[in-house]
């Protein structure tokens, strides 16, 4: 496991609940991530985050209120997507609702960004667990009214999507990367 900052941000990587192998985290790495989301810059200290933990009973219940929103807004539902959903429910261990909790006291982007910053704490965090992987899903209803009531949002907070984890028996530590030159440009 890598233990340099360099070495940990260039092999975070996302793993998904197909990779999962259905046991439970533990709630070490649960409370490892949250504490460290909670570490993520803040303009002005407004801690724009919040955070909602599901263990597996709500885990379940958040698969089934995603399937039945998604049948309820669909014309031709998916059977593959129907199918992948209660694979995700059987393997994934946890989900961590992500709430955006704008101020107002700075503009919305710079809320939006902290709480993504939180997501990458979270993911960052995972580096030091050898079975614990994770990704942030924008998808499975993320804030729809069925979502945002399961969420308990209030009028003006925003459901970013869910950093859904679980245990994976090998995780994945390479990546390719386009050269860093082509990102960059000087004046």
């Amino acid at each position: 496991m890598p233990n340099n900052i360099n070495d940990i941000i260039k092999n975070r990587r996302s793993h998904f609940p197909k990779e999962f192998s259905g046991k439970i985290l533990e709630d070490e790495i649960i409370n490892t991530c949250l504490e460290n989301g909670h570490w993520a810059p803040s303009h002005k200290l407004t801690f724009p985050w919040r955070f909602v933990v599901m263990n597996k009973a709500a885990v379940l219940t958040f698969y089934e209120l995603a399937k039945t929103d998604y049948l309820n807004h669909t014309a031709i539902p998916d059977q593959k997507k129907l199918d992948k959903l209660n694979i995700m429910a059987e393997k994934t261990s946890h989900i961590i609702g992500i709430i955006c909790n704008p101020t107002g006291l700075v503009p919305l982007w710079e809320e939006q960004a902290s709480c993504a910053m939180a997501v990458q704490n979270m993911y960052l965090s995972l580096s030091q667990f050898p079975n614990a992987g994770g990704y942030w899903s924008t998808g499975l209803r993320v804030n729809q009214a069925a979502m945002r009531d399961f969420m308990n949002c209030k009028e003006d907070e925003i459901h970013m999507g869910n950093f859904i984890m679980g245990e994976v028996e090998n995780k994945r530590d390479q990546a390719g990367r386009p050269d860093i030159n082509n990102f960059i440009s000087t004046k």
